[in-house]
């Protein structure tokens, strides 16, 4: 037992210094003291700023079904039915199969999709929520339960039936929910969604939020939506608005003649050298003498 002999004046400045070294522990703790103190809002999953990805799920986080000729990098999931745009097997673009290989590695993830992903318990939901949480190591997501259709009544990051051209509206809700969730806080320039999308991009400009189009390389339906969905170099921490930057496969042969509204410059080219016989610099003169759009196609875009 001490006695008052053992509080020496140096005894009391080692147990003084050990008490103050305590201190911020003993704050960090208790949500109490934060609160009285002013303290910062816990983050217990993730000690830096905390980010979010949000990803649309049609021909970003999925491809063309069943399509791994032009999209060889994808998987199918066979016996698991996608119907969005060409019904068939749900197939995974690379971004979902390695989002860990991405920066979102560290984040809060997210979807705002303009479709259903075949709706409430099915099998396109479920695989793919499966897969976003074993790619994943350091899941983010406190819920499995997907929201309420549409992109008003918010109810859990997993959004589905949010329109196209209104995705941005949803976004916000997703970063309160986290908020309220997880004690944090999310800044705007830390919140990055991605769509395959043009009508999708553009809405972000102005927000504060990071929007980038992605399945730039190969696209679909004249050039309207991606082909093979997100690759992993289109998940990208830039800030800002991007849409797909303009060439030959991105560039739109739309109202040109002859045949309009049948794919990109790079579909015309491609038929010109194959099945005109003609040489790679005439094939891309001629189709940009048809189609103005189609002058930003050079040598590299001709097929070996």
């Amino acid at each position: 037992m001490l006695t008052s002999r053992a509080f020496t004046p140096r005894t009391v400045l080692i147990m003084v210094g050990l008490l103050v070294s305590m201190l911020p522990a003993v704050v960090v703790a208790s949500p109490f003291l934060r609160k009285k103190m002013g303290g910062p809002k816990s983050n217990p999953r993730n000690l830096e700023t905390p980010c979010l990805c949000i990803f649309d799920i049609d021909r970003t986080l999925t491809g063309k079904q069943s399509d791994t000729k032009d999209c060889p990098n994808n998987d199918v999931q066979q016996g698991i039915w996608d119907p969005a745009y060409d019904p068939g097997f749900l197939t995974l673009s690379p971004l979902t199969q390695f989002i860990n290989q991405t920066f979102c590695q560290s984040c809060y993830v997210g979807t705002i999709s303009a479709g259903t992903a075949d709706g409430a318990g099915s099998d396109e939901r479920a695989d793919l929520y499966a897969h976003l949480r074993q790619v994943l190591a350091s899941w983010k997501m406190y819920t499995d339960d997907w929201s309420k259709s549409g992109c008003n009544d918010v109810t859990s990051p997993l959004v589905t039936s949010c329109n196209d051209g209104s995705k941005q509206n949803a976004v916000p809700k997703i970063v309160a929910l986290y908020e309220k969730h997880e004690n944090i806080t999310i800044a705007k320039e830390n919140v990055h969604f991605f769509d395959d999308r043009e009508s999708n991009i553009k809405p972000f400009e102005g927000t504060g939020y990071n929007a980038h189009q992605i399945s730039c390389d190969k696209r679909d339906r004249n050039g309207a939506i991606g082909l093979c969905g997100a690759q992993l170099k289109e998940i990208t921490q830039d800030k800002g608005v991007a849409l797909c930057p303009l060439t030959c496969s991105t560039a739109h042969w739309g109202s040109c003649t002859p045949s309009p509204n049948t794919g990109s410059c790079q579909d015309h080219v491609d038929w010109a050298i194959q099945h005109e016989d003609l040489t790679c610099q005439k094939a891309m003169a001629k189709v940009a003498n048809q189609c103005s759009a189609c002058s930003v196609c050079n040598a590299s875009s001709c097929q070996p």
